[in-house]
C-alpha cells in the first residue's frame, strides 16, 4: 500500500485539481491522508464535498490540527496516521500524473524494495529542475550520497516514495518552525539510505504561484536555510570517517558561496541584513573547514572570496549580476 499524504492549508483554488489526480492513479492499493492545518478558507469544505460523492478504490483519512502548525508539522502528522508500506508527499497545490504510483509500484517489482524511489518532476513556474537519469538503482550509501552531491536527484520532499519503516526507524522527521525543511530532510535521507531508485519519468507536477522566488523570500528564508547547512555540517562531522569527508568540504564551500551572492541580490532585505547574514556564512565556513580541507581551486577560490572583507564579497557579486 503506497500512503499519500496531503496537508492542506489556503489551497481552495487547487485542492480538487489535486484530489482528482489522486483518484485517477492507476494503481489501486492506495490510501490518501489529508491534514487540516487549520485552513481558514474553504478548502476543507471542497474536501468534504469531493469525498461526499466519492466511491472508488481510494481510501481517505482526515487529520484535524486544531491550530495551524505549518507544512512539517503536517506532514509529520500524516505519516504518524499513514499505514501503507511506503509513504508519498503531495503538496496540495500540486497534481500528481495519472501512472505515477504505477510507475513506482512496478519499479519496486523489477528491483525489489528499497529505502526510497525518486520520480521526474514537471515544473510550472519559472524554475527548472534538473532531468533524473533514467531507471538508476543505487544499492549503496555511498553512490546515493554521491549522487546527491553532484546534484542528481532534487532536494524537494515531493516526488519522492519512502519506506515508512525506513522513514521512522531512521528518525526522518521533518523538523518544524523552519522554512526550506526540505533541504535539511533530503541531507539526512541521502546520509541514511543504502538503496533508491530513480526514473526519468514524471511522475509528479509541481506547480510554482509566485513569479519570484529571489523576490519573495525574506530574512528567515536565509536565517534557516544557513542553520540548515550548519546542521549538515555537524551531521558529517559526526557520522562520517575523516578520510571519507572530502567530498563534503567542497560541497558545502560551493554551496555557501552560491547561497551567499543570493543573499547579495536579495530584494526583501536591506545591507546591514546582508552584512549580517554574510557574517553567518563565514562561521559556517569556519565549521566546514574543522570537517576537512579544501580539495580542489574552484572551492579554494570561493572560500577565499568568502573569507574576504564584505566589499570585496559585495562587488564580485555585483559585477557577476552585470556580467550575467
Amino acid at each position: 500500500m503506497f500512503s499519500i499524504i496531503v496537508p492542506v492549508y489556503k489551497v481552495e483554488k487547487y485542492i480538487l485539481s489535486c484530489l482528482n489526480s489522486i483518484v485517477v492513479q492507476t494503481y489501486s492499493n492506495i490510501e490518501c491522508v489529508i491534514v487540516n492545518d487549520d485552513s481558514p478558507d474553504s478548502s476543507m469544505d471542497i474536501v468534504n464535498s469531493f469525498l461526499a460523492g466519492y466511491s472508488g478504490n481510494v481510501v481517505f483519512k482526515i487529520v484535524e490540527h486544531q491550530q495551524n502548525k505549518g507544512l512539517s508539522a503536517a506532514r509529520n502528522s500524516g505519516i504518524k496516521e499513514a499505514s501503507g508500506d511506503y509513504i508519498f508527499f503531495l503538496d496540495s497545490d500540486d497534481e500528481l500524473l495519472p501512472n505515477a504510483m504505477q510507475e513506482f509500484s512496478n519499479l519496486i517489482e523489477r528491483y525489489g524494495d528499497v529505502d526510497f524511489l525518486i520520480g521526474s518532476i514537471e515544473v510550472l513556474g519559472n524554475f527548472t529542475y534538473k532531468p533524473l537519469h533514467s531507471y538508476v538503482y543505487l544499492a549503496s550509501n555511498e553512490n546515493i550520497v554521491n549522487a546527491y552531491l553532484c546534484g542528481d536527484w532534487f532536494v524537494m520532499a515531493c516526488g519522492k516514495l519512502i519506506r515508512r519503516d525506513f522513514f521512522i526507524h531512521n528518525n526522518l522527521w521533518f523538523k518544524v518552525g523552519i522554512l526550506h525543511e526540505d533541504e535539511l530532510f533530503s541531507f539526512h535521507l541521502a546520509m541514511c539510505a543504502s538503496s533508491m531508485i530513480s526514473t526519468d519519468k514524471i511522475v509528479y507536477k509541481y506547480i510554482i504561484r509566485n513569479t519570484s522566488i529571489t523576490a519573495n523570500k525574506n530574512e528567515k528564508n536565509y536565517r534557516d536555510f544557513l542553520w540548515i547547512v550548519s546542521e549538515n555540517v555537524k551531521m558529517v562531522e559526526s557520522k562520517v570517517l575523516e578520510q571519507e569527508r572530502k567530498k563534503f568540504v567542497d560541497y558545502f564551500i560551493s554551496l555557501l558561496y552560491g547561497y551567499s551572492l543570493e543573499i547579495l541580490k536579495g530584494e526583501r532585505i536591506g545591507p546591514m541584513k546582508k552584512r549580517d547574514l554574510i557574517r553567518v556564512v563565514g562561521k559556517i565556513l569556519d565549521e566546514v573547514r574543522v570537517v576537512g580541507r579544501i580539495n580542489t581551486f574552484k572551492c579554494f577560490l570561493e572560500y577565499c572570496i568568502l573569507k574576504a572583507p564584505y566589499v570585496v564579497i559585495f562587488t564580485i557579486a555585483k559585477i557577476r549580476r552585470i556580467i550575467l
